[in-house]
């Protein structure tokens, strides 16, 4: 309860448009679906200073969680800024500006996501068990996360493109201050191409954390084309 904008579907499109959303417990969630036409759309939303806590604290700009795994996903065009998600235990307080879990295509662009904050990963994005995704020409800026992924947080995709997005001044407590990727397993191909990832700072990995997880997978990652520089 107590966000900005709670929806579901099961079908169909649901558009989220030209919005100021704005200071409630949590900003956009969207929950779905038994039906693998429905289509989520964030478009061009100022999403600012939302705050989520408790056992559901979890995605405080955006939380979307795309049962199963049949949803069409975009964000694109949004300043997304000053969100806190916070939890009491190791498994909440994720996503401080975008929380994913679940979806059959996800697409991640030209947003603003600056200045937010999880007590656990991925304060800038939280991604998790999705389909075929990009996030691209983002400008991602001055996250904290306690954990890992200070400005991007990636675990178990099936492909994931990450181009053209700067990510700089993120920093994790942990690992990955600009971008945690934990491939886990799978066949899929991987690519974080053309990226600026400069001045983020973590424990390990200050700039990129990129892991293989078990079981081993057996897909490609490739990083190149990145300038990457200022990391501590």
């Amino acid at each position: 309860g107590g966000r900005g904008i709670t929806g579901a579907a099961n079908g169909g499109t649901l558009t989220i448009k030209n919005n100021t959303i704005k200071g409630n417990k949590g900003g956009v969630r969207f929950d779905c679906c038994t039906n693998s036409s429905a289509v989520f759309q964030i478009q061009a939303n100022t999403i600012e200073n939302n705050v989520v806590s408790g056992n559901t604290g979890d995605g405080a700009g955006i939380y979307i969680d795309a049962i199963p795994n049949d949803a069409t996903i975009t964000i694109t065009d949004n300043i997304i800024k000053g969100n806190t998600a916070t939890g009491p235990y190791a498994a909440t307080g994720n996503g401080g500006g975008i929380w994913l879990l679940r979806g059959k295509i996800v697409a991640i662009s030209n947003n603003t996501i600056v200045e937010n904050a999880a007590s656990g990963d991925g304060a800038g994005i939280y991604i998790m068990q999705v389909g075929t995704s990009t996030v691209t020409a983002n400008i991602i800026k001055g996250n904290t996360a306690t954990g890992n992924g200070g400005g991007i947080f990636v675990y178990q995709v099936t492909p994931i493109v990450i181009s053209d997005n700067t990510i700089v001044e993120n920093a994790a407590g942990d690992t990955g201050g600009g971008l945690y990727f934990n491939i886990y397993s799978g066949s899929s191909n991987h690519d974080v191409v053309h990226n600026v990832v400069a001045f983020n700072s973590a424990k390990r990995g200050s700039g990129m954390a990129i892991l293989d997880g078990n079981p081993y997978p057996t897909g490609l990652i490739t990083v190149k084309k990145n300038t990457i520089h200022g990391n501590v």
